[in-house]
């Protein structure tokens, strides 16, 4: 059995260890991943998980729509889209998809790669390719809706 005093002297011992080092704490804890604290991995976790409940729920619509219209050519498919609202939903589920690819992809980056500065070129390009494709979709959603 452990005294009351053994572990107060323990205690003591953190404690003044954590104080003369309190400045290296708290460098490791706001410069993790140099992430801000705004974009902290919580954060990453929280609307990653917003994401992930909002695609269910997208999918699960999308299957009803498809059945519900019995969509089977192209052409069907395509007049659907042609539908505003549709298109709109369309537009929602195609950034959201996205959005949640780039941030899963990113935590994957940022746990995984100990160089700073290959780490943020390839986090840079995965943000740059995933904006590109993603509004190169929505444009060729409205490209082919307008035909």
């Amino acid at each position: 059995m452990v005294s009351f005093d053994n572990d107060c002297y323990y205690y003591c011992l953190f404690l003044a260890h954590y104080i003369i080092n309190e400045n290296m704490y708290k460098d490791q804890i706001f410069t993790t991943n140099n992430l801000s604290h705004k974009k902290s991995a919580a954060w990453h976790w929280v609307s990653q998980l917003l994401t992930s409940i909002l695609l269910w729920f997208f999918t699960v619509y999308s299957i009803f729509i498809i059945k519900k219209y019995n969509i089977n050519t192209l052409s069907q498919l395509q007049y659907l889209i042609k539908n505003t609202y549709f298109l709109i939903f369309l537009v929602c589920f195609i950034t959201i998809v996205y959005y949640h690819a780039a941030i899963s992809i990113q935590v994957i980056l940022e746990d995984y790669i100990k160089n700073l500065f290959i780490r943020k070129l390839l986090i840079t390009i995965l943000k740059i390719t995933c904006f590109a494709t993603t509004i190169a979709i929505i444009l060729t959603l409205f490209y082919w809706c307008s035909k």
